[in-house]
């Protein structure tokens, strides 16, 4: 298969028909040794909702030499796919990771609050989403979250 056209197939949103492109050439010749491909791959599975198979290219893509590549963008990538398979402890884990290395995250204080609130943990969510508002005051997804937590937390 040539990655060229998954490539074209991905910015033209055609993601189903590259996402089945990517499982045929994995599956012929397994997962591709360059981090670009990886990275590549596990962005089609993550907009087709499979949050498996992006799972497996993260985890392919952190073993290769990826410096071309932000790592922190690539841990939000794959927190996001851990919390969308209701693995919620492990994306909690690599959130706290990105956290500590860029404490102003928006996407990992974001996402942080979501595990927390799916896992019934609205005191830490409201704390999160609180610091998060007061970085990003005008972000509707954290005033529409936070108002959910206070919402549930107090009804």
């Amino acid at each position: 298969m040539h990655w060229g056209t998954i490539r074209t197939l991905y910015q033209q949103r055609k993601y189903a028909t590259a996402s089945s492109l990517v499982s045929k050439d994995i599956g012929e010749r397994g997962y591709p040794q360059q981090s670009d491909l990886l990275y590549l791959a596990a962005r089609i599975y993550r907009q087709t909702g499979e949050w498996e198979n992006a799972l497996q290219c993260w985890e392919q893509f952190f073993s290769t030499d990826s410096e071309n590549y932000s790592k922190l963008d690539a841990l939000n990538e794959m927190a996001l796919c851990f919390s969308k398979s209701h693995k919620y402890e492990a994306a909690e884990r690599i959130y706290d990771q990105l956290l500590l290395a860029s404490p102003r995250d928006k996407f990992a204080l974001f996402g942080k609050s979501q595990v927390l609130f799916f896992q019934n943990r609205f005191d830490e969510t409201k704390q999160i989403l609180t610091e998060a508002y007061q970085y990003y005051p005008d972000d509707i997804r954290v005033i529409s979250q936070y108002e959910v937590a206070l919402i549930v937390r107090t009804g």
